[in-house]
């Protein structure tokens, strides 16, 4: 339970154009970073209008969920 935190983090990319964050859940938001995006890199890529990248980060973030959620449960 206590590395379930670490368990949502991308340490391999981080977010598309702001690599420095890495959590998949939580960020500050692209255009007002006092504000917070829930699953920024989709967020971020939808707002853009850029399809294909929030289908893979829809994707990347369902994979790191899956993953978490198993080692959360073992």
């Amino acid at each position: 339970m206590a590395e379930f935190e670490t368990n949502l983090l991308d340490v391999d990319g981080g977010l598309p154009g702001r690599e420095q964050f890495k959590h998949i859940i939580f960020a500050p938001q692209l255009w007002d970073t006092y504000g917070t995006a829930y699953f920024p890199g989709v967020r971020d890529a939808v707002e853009e209008g850029e399809w294909e990248l929030a289908q893979r980060q829809v994707e990347k973030a369902a994979r790191i969920l899956g993953k978490a959620a198993k080692l959360l449960i073992t």
